[in-house]
């Protein structure tokens, strides 16, 4: 709380008053803390400030908090798209029509699809939302929050891939041990591809049968997850539990702070390359399988398998929403059911059947 004096309108008198800086762990030392006050008064502590100002706040105070990947992604968002249009522009001058035509142009030039013009969105709204949580502007202003930019962007070169449980141990059993534990993980818990690359032997409590989510590998870096709620314990089944204590009684590093997917090539000193291995393995079985077409370009990796997962569990197995988003470590059950979660032609077509034969007597 920073405590300071101003000049009363009423009375002209001077008083004293105060306002939030922060979070102690977002200012852990007392110059931390002076910085900010400085640079309050810089751009005016009734938040009259710019883009560009709000943006070196959310740099300095919250980026670091977040994952490494998605530290990389903002900084690319706000650096080739938002400071350029935006940096000298007002909070409060933001217009929302004029938002709107902005996310049109850059959809247009810069080809994006959808997704990413959302993305975009996304990051812009968060700051706003940034600076109405540390009252650097007011904390019901957020023009992008009010812009609707539904159907903006070209159609996605990705589509839903869905993997049945047969096919993904047949894709599995194809597969040398190392790969096959892997694919059969994937497949088994749904778990994401940097967490996968990032566990490390003493992650695994076999007797319990868990997994602790301690780290995260993606982009070469070690990171912290995604969130509290995708960091929860992973719990894996009988099968899987089988699978990763052979894998474990083969790999020359089994040591518990060796990885558990370990390069060969790099001596064990860093995972496999999550990319390589799917242009190898996962991608050439997509295609024999037929899930995707050669000509399919869009993405199709062992991200697949965690999609797979959610649909399987809620379409076929009628899982409650509720225990597949604990299974997914999804922050919602909206998350597992709008996003993860693709009607099969096979599961409507037994729903209806279902309902056919109370229709027709």
């Amino acid at each position: 709380m920073h405590h300071f004096y101003v000049t009363r309108d009423l009375d002209g008198k001077r008083v004293e008053t105060c306002c939030t800086i922060g979070l102690v762990s977002k200012f852990p030392r007392k110059s931390d803390a002076w910085a900010e006050v400085e640079r309050r008064q810089q751009v005016g502590i009734a938040g009259r400030m710019t883009i560009a100002a709000l943006v070196e706040s959310y740099r300095r105070v919250e980026l670091p908090h977040k994952a490494y990947s998605t530290q990389e992604l903002h900084k690319k968002i706000l650096n080739d798209y938002i400071i350029v249009r935006w940096g000298g522009t007002y909070v409060d001058e933001v217009r929302v029509l004029e938002l709107k035509k902005w996310f049109m142009a850059i959809a247009e030039e810069k080809k994006l699809a959808a997704q990413s013009v959302q993305k975009v969105k996304q990051i812009f709204g968060r700051l706003y939302a940034y600076g109405g949580e540390n009252e650097l502007v007011p904390a019901n202003l957020n023009p992008v929050r009010a812009c609707n930019i539904r159907g903006v962007g070209t159609k996605g070169k990705s589509k839903a891939i869905v993997v049945p449980p047969e096919i993904a141990w047949k894709i599995a059993m194809e597969l040398p041990i190392k790969h096959r534990t892997l694919v059969l993980l994937a497949a088994g818990t749904g778990m994401r591809a940097s967490e996968l690359l990032g566990l490390r032997w003493g992650d695994i409590d076999f007797t319990a049968k868990t997994i602790r989510l301690n780290r995260t590998w993606r982009c070469g870096q070690i990171g912290d997850g995604k969130s509290d709620e995708s960091r929860k314990p992973v719990v894996i089944g009988k099968r899987a539990t089988d699978f990763l204590l052979e894998w474990h009684h083969e790999t020359p590093y089994a040591a518990a702070t060796d990885w558990v997917f370990p390069s060969f090539k790099l001596k064990g000193t860093k995972p496999i390359s999550g990319s390589q291995f799917v242009k190898d393995y996962i991608r050439p079985r997509f295609i024999e399988y037929g899930l995707i077409s050669e000509a399919y370009r869009g993405r199709a990796g062992l991200h697949a398998f965690r999609h797979s997962l959610a649909t399987v569990l809620i379409t076929e197995e009628q899982v409650d929403p509720k225990t597949a988003q604990s299974i997914l470590r999804h922050a919602t059950p909206n998350i597992t059911l709008d996003i993860y979660t693709h009607a099969q032609d096979a599961a409507k077509r037994t729903a209806l059947e279902r309902f056919e034969s109370r229709l027709v007597q």
